[in-house]
């Protein structure tokens, strides 16, 4: 007895497919136990990363409450598929890493399982009340360099701007909402009262991101679920704290990102990083990343503490820029759980985006997407056709 449906693996099951992937033997237990109780999914890539789940949970995965089928399963699919996948990645790229479990767990306080976050959604009415608005709305800020205005991308057979770009993926990543893009707003002429300050340092005009977010929520349309800022000015999270690529508040349902283009850190003897005069793909990947990480937010996700995963806390750009772009089987799930839609079909999409964006403007992140992407839908593929 298999613990896969061949003909037709649902969504959790594929999910905890994804999640076997890579795993080590002396993992199998956990694993199958924490999937058992519903804690996990499984998914991504471009980082190492796979998580480990509460101190009690894990004390309480003893082999007894494991049935032979699964065990049995789990060390096929360790010989079979994880291995050679392990394999066939070191000679790709040392790069092209499935997620691992991290290293350092905080207590279950500041964890949030899938059962966690459910427990405190199902608390939250005006949130299941939020969600049959199933239209996510992007909203640009202000003014954008020509070339941001002027550039085009060709998805599928389509030549889209990069707002259209941003569009396109927001439908994606958030598969099951509608994504609608409004024309530029100027704040100054909205009367918009942002605070407002050039930073001590870099001198750089920044906007404090509570402010955008709060005329963000006043802005959204009635049957918007959330309303996203893009803005080229960059933000700053609190008098205190100098820089923040992104911010969302799920209260509010709105959240605001910007290109962070002069993040302290990046100062090298006081001298800035030059500015941004065209597209590349660190670039692209980067707001890709960004949006979806501070969306995830708005459907109560918190930061995740399990996996490498894009939902993992950054306290800088370069630490942000090394986690994943996809999110890891427990943050997966929960989203699953909101939009409701086809983990395959959604993967496919995705990797069109990224191998067209790649293609265009070829950088090794978006490679290494496009290579998780490719090896995940092989994974789903297996499982269809009944090789497990």
């Amino acid at each position: 007895m298999s613990c896969f449906e061949p003909a037709d693996p649902s969504h959790k099951e594929i999910i905890r497919l994804l999640g076997k992937i890579n795993l080590k033997n002396r993992d199998e237990r956990i694993m199958y136990k924490l999937l058992d109780d519903g804690l996990t999914q499984y998914e991504s890539k471009t980082d190492p990363g796979l998580i480990e789940n509460e101190d009690d949970k894990l004390e309480k995965a003893d082999s007894s409450n494991i049935k032979a089928d699964q065990c049995k399963c789990a060390n096929t699919i360790n010989k079979s598929v994880g291995l050679k996948i392990d394999e066939r990645n070191h000679k790709k790229s040392e790069c092209h890493v499935y997620f691992t479990m991290l290293d350092d767990i905080p207590p279950p306080v500041y964890q949030q399982t899938f059962h966690q976050w459910k427990a405190m959604m199902d608390l939250n009415f005006n949130f299941w009340k939020m969600r049959k608005r199933k239209i996510i709305y992007l909203q640009p800020l202000d003014d954008f360099p020509d070339f941001v205005n002027n550039s085009t991308f060709n998805v599928n057979k389509k030549t889209l701007n990069f707002f259209e770009l941003l569009q396109l993926f927001a439908s994606v990543f958030f598969d099951g909402f509608e994504v609608q893009l409004l024309p530029t707003l100027d704040t100054v002429q909205n009367d918009w009262k942002i605070t407002r300050r050039n930073h001590k340092t870099t001198g750089q005009k920044q906007q404090l991101v509570t402010d955008v977010i709060a005329y963000l929520s006043k802005q959204r349309p009635k049957d918007g679920f959330c309303m996203l800022g893009l803005t080229w000015t960059d933000l700053y999270p609190t008098p205190e704290l100098n820089f923040v690529l992104g911010e969302a508040s799920m209260p509010e349902y709105a959240g605001a990102f910007s290109f962070g283009r002069y993040e302290p850190k990046s100062y090298k003897d006081g001298v800035p990083p030059p500015e941004i005069e065209r597209f590349d793909g660190f670039l692209i990947w980067k707001m890709l990343k960004v949006l979806s990480h501070e969306t995830c937010h708005i459907f109560g996700q918190r930061h995740c503490v399990h996996f490498h995963c894009s939902m993992n806390e950054s306290t800088s750009m370069v630490q942000a820029l090394r986690q994943p772009i996809f999110l890891c089987p427990v943050c997966l799930r929960k989203l699953h759980k909101v939009c409701k839609f086809d983990i395959k079909t959604r993967y496919k999409k995705l990797l069109d985006i990224f191998q067209a964006v790649n293609a265009q403007y070829p950088h090794e992140y978006l490679e290494n997407a496009v290579h998780w992407l490719e090896d995940m839908l092989v994974e789903i593929e297996k499982a269809e056709t009944g090789y497990m």
